[in-house]
């Protein structure tokens, strides 16, 4: 059974876990008035292990050039592109190990015009190590792996991480 890593992968929540680049989001449309845009989520993943990620997208308005699947590692932007065509549902994939914990999976694209209208759907990020494929090459892995929903939460505390100072102001003012 595949695993969803990302969060709001059916795009529920506005600015909770995606990061726009040059561009707003709208539901699971991305609207930009810039040649580069796209989002990014961050993650940190529990171990070092092999990912593969996916993601479905249709241009709807603006001259495409190329449409791109990233996983950042620290500075380094490991990236598989694609040449887009217009109104047609397509998808893109990346496979990679990854060597540092903290990642950000990106999804980009680069235009020739300014004003761009993509729609997203199914974005996955599977651990190829717990689904015991780590050695499946890309192609197989684009037929196999079937999309399933991430997880979507609202961060309501306002912290992305609880520190022990943060959990000792919560708790002093619980009491």
């Amino acid at each position: 059974m595949e695993q969803n890593l990302l969060f709001d992968t059916q795009f529920r929540l506005q600015n909770d876990n995606w990061k726009c680049v040059n561009c707003k989001r709208e539901g699971n449309v991305l609207v930009s008035k810039s040649k580069v845009f796209g989002i990014e989520q961050e993650l940190t993943i529990s171990q070092l292990t092999k990912l593969y990620f996916r993601y479905s997208y249709r241009i709807k308005k603006g001259n495409i050039k190329l449409a791109y699947a990233g996983i950042q590692i620290g500075d380094k932007l490991l990236v598989n592109r694609k040449i887009p065509k217009l109104n047609i549902k397509q998808f893109i994939s990346l496979v990679e190990d990854i060597n540092e914990t903290t990642i950000k999976v990106k999804i980009i694209f680069e235009s020739k015009e300014e004003e761009n209208i993509v729609e997203l759907f199914e974005p996955i990020l599977c651990d190829l190590r717990k689904l015991h494929r780590s050695t499946y090459i890309k192609i197989i892995l684009d037929k196999i792996v079937k999309y399933v929903d991430g997880y979507a939460y609202r961060n309501n505390l306002g912290y992305c991480e609880v520190k022990p100072e943060i959990f000792n102001l919560l708790y002093d003012a619980v009491l």
